[in-house]
């Protein structure tokens, strides 16, 4: 009896959490290759830079790094607004998965071409950027198409299982990363990870004919032709054009708002600093349709301009996230320097034991959430206390990060005092285990 009920929770377990999608397959060999690619590359491009370049600073190493890891982040914003408003995300997907090659290909090239670096980190940044949010928005396309109503249940539903597969096949490329590069020299190895996304790329390209869902947030007009306005980006562009073309507009009463439902005079939420956007909505009392002057981007919703106040509302909660960003970098780039003169109690090589790292990071990154949401979120029914919750992770996650940096701090001061007391230079191996390095990767 009770191995039936494990049975069966296991079951029902299962059910949820995953389903068979031709299509979700055919996705995961790209997630699978793009998590191989950025733990055996990406992740030590310092260790690469410093290797093939003997007389390159690490200051200069360390910015080369960073600025890649800076276009990245703007190229996710760029390729999520072309992504949703004009290419949809299959096609967003072929283009950056082909400019990924492309940049593993040069970047295997070049020498020691200064050049061709920049121009290999500019094209890998797009690639890596490709994976978040198109190709995983794909992912929750396809297995939205298995559910039978969208209700919220089932929403909840999908983007679990959404979590639960892409994690999986990450975590199946981190540990295939880990074991399979630990004695591979830098040639063979962008020779293996190009071969590996160059199949994965092929194999998802004979996905075109099977049936896929477009971009959530596309629409179509009269003519068929995709529309931009459903993109965030284009929606806050929209909502500033209007609100400035209007601002010499006296601000009326409820009803001359643009689809005002809630019969509010004052836009939420009421910020002052923000209230100039409400005019976004004001129906201009010319010879033009209120559905003209939308027609024409003169005009937008009362829940249009609300999204974006909302969005505006957010940005300086944002910038509390420049800290971890410095962690971030600090993690790609001194982090793995630390590593160089260190010794190994698994191997001689240290560029598999800083794969080891990482991949232990992305093991963390899928349990943590997991659990999170099992022991926490799910008691908590109420959509306050969710929010809390919400809250409470997030300054977890932020105090996590104050320890990864005083962690780090104890590290290089006892790394430093050992090569001071064997009197060796900072990049001769010492007696210290680079196991010491465990706290830091995992916290950060």
């Amino acid at each position: 009896m009770k191995y039936s009920k494990i049975r069966s929770k296991l079951t029902r377990w299962f059910q949820y959490y995953f389903v068979f999608s031709k299509a979700a397959l055919l996705i995961s060999a790209l997630v699978f290759s793009h998590s191989l690619v950025e733990h055996a590359v990406v992740d030590v491009l310092m260790s690469y830079i410093t290797d093939t370049w003997k007389n390159v600073h690490l200051n200069v190493a360390a910015v080369a790094v960073n600025t890649y890891e800076v276009t990245s982040t703007i190229a996710v914003v760029l390729l999520a607004h072309a992504s949703d408003a004009y290419f949809g995300h299959f096609k967003m997907i072929l283009i950056t998965t082909k400019t990924y090659i492309l940049g593993l290909v040069l970047l295997w090239i070049t020498g020691t071409k200064i050049w061709l670096l920049v121009v290999a980190l500019v094209l890998i940044s797009v690639g890596t950027a490709g994976k978040e949010p198109p190709l995983k928005e794909f992912l929750v396309d396809q297995l939205r198409r298995h559910e039978q109503s969208l209700d919220g249940n089932n929403e909840i539903r999908v983007q679990a299982r959404t979590e639960v597969w892409w994690r999986f096949w990450w975590c199946l490329g981190s540990i295939t990363a880990t074991f399979a590069f630990s004695a591979v020299d830098w040639p063979n190895t962008f020779k293996v990870v190009i071969v590996v996304m160059f199949v994965a790329y092929w194999l998802f390209r004979f996905g075109e004919g099977l049936p896929y869902c477009q971009s959530p947030t596309s629409e179509e007009n009269q003519t068929g032709k995709q529309e931009a306005s459903a993109s965030p980006l284009s929606l806050a562009y929209r909502v500033l054009k209007a609100a400035i073309m209007k601002r010499h507009l006296h601000y009326p009463d409820a009803s001359k708002f643009f689809k005002n439902d809630s019969g509010e005079l004052i836009l939420l939420p009421n910020i002052p600093f923000f209230r100039w956007l409400d005019k976004a909505a004001i129906v201009d009392p010319s010879s033009l349709s209120p559905e003209e002057q939308e027609k024409q981007g003169k005009l937008c919703s009362v829940a249009q301009v609300k999204e974006i106040k909302y969005l505006l509302k957010m940005v300086p909660m944002w910038a509390t996230f420049l800290v971890y960003g410095l962690v971030e970098a600090t993690g790609s780039t001194f982090f793995v320097e630390q590593t160089s003169n260190l010794r190994s109690p698994i191997t001689d090589s240290f560029v598999d034991i800083v794969i080891a790292f990482n991949a232990m990071k992305s093991l963390t990154s899928f349990i943590v959430p997991y659990l999170y949401e099992l022991l926490i979120q799910r008691r908590w029914s109420d959509g306050r206390q969710k929010q809390g919750g919400l809250l409470v992770r997030i300054g977890v996650g932020m105090v996590s990060s104050v320890l990864c940096c005083c962690a780090a701090w104890l590290v290089e001061v006892r790394r430093l005092s050992m090569v001071e007391i064997e009197g060796v230079d900072s990049d001769v191996e010492i007696r210290m285990s680079i196991l010491w390095l465990v706290p830091q990767f995992l916290l950060s």
